[in-house]
């Protein structure tokens, strides 16, 4: 049987775990990642002890938001999906990960999943279209979002590389 720890087993393979596991800009997750590192912040995520820079109230709460979404074999299908279908997960240390997500500090994302030529990432921003979806869209919200690609593509004056 495994487990989220049992397969944190590196910072890339423990960021996707968090990914599973947290919500888009989650500062706190962030800052223990960026203060201790990917495979240690999954690792206290099912342990009881203390977690620097936070209260026992606040690191039950912590807890007790990604330990809802902490299904390691749900997990563990979801990265076996991903890697399946092609998908390439990146990671800061990546040469394709965005310099701008440096802004957002402890609010950057853990990883992204892409598909695709993913040095696109890295390009200047001005002519770029990404598309960010949900991670389970409605099929209301994937009609829109096609026809809105299909209209803003067809009335821009040039067809710009499209990553997502």
């Amino acid at each position: 049987m495994h487990t989220i720890t049992s397969l944190a087993t590196d910072d890339r393979r423990a960021r996707m775990v968090l990914a599973c596991m947290t919500e888009p800009g989650d500062a706190v997750t962030g800052r223990l990642v960026r203060k201790l590192g990917a495979v240690e912040t999954v690792g206290l995520v099912g342990s009881q002890g203390t977690v620097a820079g936070m209260s026992r109230v606040e690191a039950g709460l912590w807890r007790m938001r990604l330990g809802e979404r902490a299904d390691a074999s749900l997990i563990r299908s979801t990265v076996r999906a991903a890697e399946t279908r092609g998908l390439v997960v990146l990671i800061p240390r990546d040469k394709a990960w965005p310099a701008g997500f440096a802004v957002l500090r402890d609010r950057a994302p853990l990883a992204l999943w892409t598909r695709g030529v993913a040095s696109l990432l890295t390009t200047s921003l001005p002519g770029l279209v990404t598309i960010t979806g949900a991670r389970a869209a409605t099929a209301y919200g994937a009609h829109v979002a096609r026809r809105s690609i299909a209209s803003n593509l067809t009335h821009s004056l040039h067809s710009p590389p499209l990553t997502g």
